[in-house]
């Protein structure tokens, strides 16, 4: 499935407000799935806003979809995922991301079998220095990728407003190729730097099991210590599939330099047509 990114705006106070996950009439689930929910409440003054966001079918066989936004220059998270299938079995598959015909991103994951609809590894990547005005991304299939209305991309855009003392977002790793290892080990990592305190961290990787009917799983660590989990259900063995992309709360964090690492747990086996992505979003609670 696609992780999707949705700005909820003008919304009353309420203690005891709930969101809910909930599937679709043909997609059945069990204890074997995973789900992330990560509520984000962006205060006032506003630190980023959403300049554009777009869930859909692929406009056609040859593009995702155009997105037209407008800027007041600076820096842009753009956060992307979506599916697709591979025309050879055995190969790399994925979606690129230009702005005004400027290549700034690849989201990918190894397909094992040719014309399986599979979701890539989804990213964040951090954008330096768009100049003020209009612009325009288009997301389109990587080499050797295919495309039909079984596909789905979700792609949201936002502009960076704030000091990084307000706002400092990282791109420790996007689109990263994973350490081969047979489980247990490092798979990739990363570092970044804080003014202290509390971390969103943004986590998203492929693996696969040696075994089928297999629980994948990896810990996100910060020095060594574990924030989190990502994990997914193997049902066929030696077949690369996406982790459940979560985003993690990581408190107590100190002022400084860290390092920020996908740790497999054992039995979850990743080699170089892996990928990882990891984004560290950091939000003072005053401004200075």
């Amino acid at each position: 499935m696609t992780r999707q990114r949705v700005l909820l705006g003008n919304l009353p106070p309420n203690p005891s407000a709930e969101a809910k996950i909930t599937a679709g009439s043909a997609t059945v689930t069990d204890g074997n799935d995973r789900a992330s929910l990560t509520v984000l409440e962006l205060g006032s003054p506003a630190v980023w806003r959403m300049v554009a966001a777009k869930a859909d079918k692929p406009d056609s066989a040859s593009q995702y979809t155009s997105i037209s936004f407008s800027s007041r220059g600076g820096y842009l998270l753009v956060c992307a995922s979506a599916t697709g299938c591979s025309i050879s079995p055995q190969a790399m598959t994925g979606m690129n991301l230009s702005i005004d015909g400027t290549r700034y991103g690849t989201i990918e994951i190894f397909a094992n079998n040719n014309g399986w609809h599979l979701a890539f590894v989804p990213a964040d990547f951090l954008i330096d220095r768009i100049p003020p005005g209009q612009h325009t991304l288009v997301a389109t299939p990587a080499a050797g990728t295919t495309i039909d209305n079984n596909d789905a991309y979700a792609i949201s855009i936002f502009e960076v407003m704030a000091p990084p003392t307000v706002l400092n977002v990282t791109g420790a790793l996007a689109n990263a190729t994973a350490t081969g290892q047979s489980g247990g080990s490092v798979v990739a990592s990363g570092s970044f730097s804080s003014y202290g305190g509390t971390l969103i961290i943004t986590a998203a990787a492929s693996a696969y099991s040696s075994i089928g009917a297999a629980m994948l799983g990896m810990t996100v660590q910060v020095d060594g210590r574990s924030v989190g989990t990502m994990q997914a259900i193997a049902n066929p063995a030696a077949v690369h599939l996406g982790l459940t992309g979560n985003d993690l709360v990581a408190t107590g964090i100190n002022a400084g330099n860290h390092t920020v690492s996908l740790v497999a747990k054992d039995g979850t086996v990743t080699d170089f047509n892996d990928r990882c992505s990891v984004t560290i979003i950091e939000v003072a609670t005053t401004w200075p």
